[in-house]
């Protein structure tokens, strides 16, 4: 084991004493042999943890990346939050940072079978110990803090990235390299681009699997194809070889002080897993501008600015374009991206389909690299300012309305309609919008309608990975392309409603509270329950003793009265109680 694997295995193992353990050391008061356990580990805990932020200062960056959303999610009677909360908390950070959807996490949005946070398959297979200490955590009702969700998300990135740098050693062997020998900066180069290359390939589990992708000369006559298009209008190899080049020269930059100027300092097996790891952290938020490139022509094809296409629109690009869309109508309802409300002219809803498992590269069996979800980023800074699940309509309203995106510059005056839904939402929720519901996930989808997706929640998540779709395929035939085409051309635009209410095309009043009913409560001990009920029977026994006597002495001075004046005296009480 090298130096750097092992240091790499201890910084693993303090991930999961810090987080296993965090759940004894901040119980609360009362949770007896939790607590007790607790105190002998205190020391340990902070030790680990120490080490731990002296080696990398990812825990600390993930828990203040997730501090502002984390003031919103309502939290028990200990002030934490539950296992659906953290896994809210854990899939924002990798959709927003890093553009992973971890399978068994499921996709972002409200939706009823919201997935837990021990769902997650990487922790299933790779992480049993963490696995069952979240399931202990769970059990006891014991609730989860920020830092707690925090060593949840970095533990999980480790994981990942981990299993990503086997490829590096691969990446050695694939180009007849020692990993004990010192290479120069071309054959960096060659090991990076072949990291690369696997990762695309869907990583480590892919190339386990098959023969040709393990396969020295099959590898490199692929690197020598890629090469080619250097210069063409695929320039797809050119920007990752700049992707590489970067982080080598961020590298030398830093490490600048130490290196001899002059000469080339060979690089070590140890200095190119601190490269691929730094390229796989990094590569969700490289790959995005390609997602970036791809909304801009989308956009280019909305006719109306509501964030969807006419799915003949879709379909018709000419063969000049750089982007020419062909994903099947049955992909496109599936994964949520279909707006069929006029049946002979359906619409592509930009942001869903951008999101869409189509333009995600499987990174492993255990995640997926897709765009990176900008909604995200606004929704994080309303939490931030709301601090609280629930809002009132007029201070959301507000606060959406200094909200700006990529494609969206604040201040700007909403639309009347939009303020009506809000105090519709309001008026179904007791005067206050749920900021986590489908309706309001539904109205910001209107507000942002490029950023933020329209919930559509699909039949599974399944339908939501690529390697969902790899053995169905997604594409449509020239046929249905055709057919969707001369629909459209068949209808007439005055068939498609321009009135004020059509500013939002599509409304559903179906509700959905992903954390409704999180703050939750312990049922009583079967001992509390019964000194409650002795006290109840001493206070029921003292209560008819003293109407007893107030009985007997009300006796004494009420007048006798006779059918009739009883009738009207009780009716007289009766109408002053009411």
């Amino acid at each position: 084991m090298s130096f750097t694997s092992g240091h790499r295995a201890a910084t693993f193992i303090a991930f999961f004493l810090c987080f296993c353990t965090t759940f004894c050391v901040s119980a609360p008061q009362g949770s007896g042999f939790l607590v007790k356990q607790s105190h002998g580990l205190e020391k340990r805990v902070a030790d680990a943890l120490q080490s731990l932020l002296q080696a990398s200062s990812r825990l600390d960056k993930i828990e203040a990346s997730m501090f502002r959303s984390s003031q919103a999610l309502p939290t028990n009677g200990h002030g934490r939050l539950d296992h659906q909360g953290v896994r809210y908390l854990v899939h924002a950070y990798f959709a927003q940072t890093h553009g992973w959807l971890i399978k068994g996490l499921g996709h972002q949005g409200p939706r009823t079978n919201l997935t837990e946070i021990h769902n997650a398959s990487i922790l299933q297979d790779k992480a049993p110990v963490l696995l069952e200490a979240l399931l202990d955590a769970k059990g006891a009702a014991l609730g989860l803090t920020l830092r707690d969700a925090a060593s949840m998300a970095a533990t999980l990135e480790r994981l990942i990235v981990d299993e990503s740098l086997a490829l590096v050693e691969a990446s050695y062997v694939l180009n007849g390299i020692r990993t004990d020998s010192k290479i120069d900066g071309n054959a960096l180069r060659e090991v990076l681009m072949s990291f690369l290359v696997l990762w695309e390939l869907g990583g480590a589990s892919e190339l386990a699997e098959s023969n040709t992708l393990a396969d020295p000369w099959t590898h490199l006559m692929l690197k020598e194809q890629l090469e080619e298009t250097i210069g063409t209008s695929d320039d797809f190899w050119e920007r990752l070889d700049l992707f590489q080049l970067n982080a080598v020269q961020n590298l030398v930059f830093r490490q600048r002080h130490t290196l001899n100027s002059f000469s080339e300092e060979p690089f070590s097996f140890e200095t190119s897993s601190e490269l691929a790891e730094t390229l796989s952290h990094s590569y969700g938020e490289w790959q995005n501008e390609e997602c970036r490139m791809m909304k801009a022509q989308l956009m280019g094809l909305d006719r109306r600015g509501f964030g969807r296409v006419p799915l003949s629109v879709f379909y018709s690009q000419p063969e000049t374009s750089i982007y020419k869309f062909g994903e099947s109508v049955e992909y496109l309802r599936a994964i949520g991206a279909l707006d069929e409300t006029h049946a002979q002219e359906p619409h592509v809803l930009i942001s869903n389909y951008v999101a869409g498992p189509s333009n995600c590269i499987a990174g492993s069996e255990y995640y997926s690299v897709c765009c990176l979800n900008e909604c995200g980023g606004l929704m994080s800074e309303l939490e931030g300012q709301v601090r609280a699940p629930t809002v009132a309509p007029e201070v959301l309203f507000d606060l959406v309305s200094k909200l700006s995106s990529s494609t969206v510059d604040a201040p700007r005056q909403l639309p009347q309609t939009m303020v009506k839904r809000l105090q519709d939402i309001a008026n179904q929720h007791d005067g206050e919008v749920p900021l986590h519901g489908r309706l309001f996930a539904q109205w910001l989808h209107y507000a942002f309608p490029l950023e933020c997706q329209y919930p559509l929640a699909p039949e599974s998540d399944d339908v939501m990975s690529p390697s969902h779709w790899e053995e169905r395929g997604h594409s449509a035939t020239a046929e249905d392309k055709e057919k969707f085409i001369a629909l459209a051309a068949s209808a007439s635009d005055s068939a498609i409603p321009m009135e004020d209410q059509d500013l939002l095309p599509v409304w559903s009043d179906e509700e959905f509270l992903p954390f409704h009913g999180s703050r939750s409560f312990k049922l009583p001990s079967a001992r509390v329950v019964a000194r409650c009920a002795v006290q109840f029977l001493m206070l029921f026994a003292a209560l008819r003793g003293a109407y007893q006597v107030w009985s007997s002495a009300a006796n004494v001075d009420k007048p006798n009265l006779d059918k009739k004046n009883f009738e009207q005296h009780y009716n007289s009480e009766k109408a002053h109680f009411v």
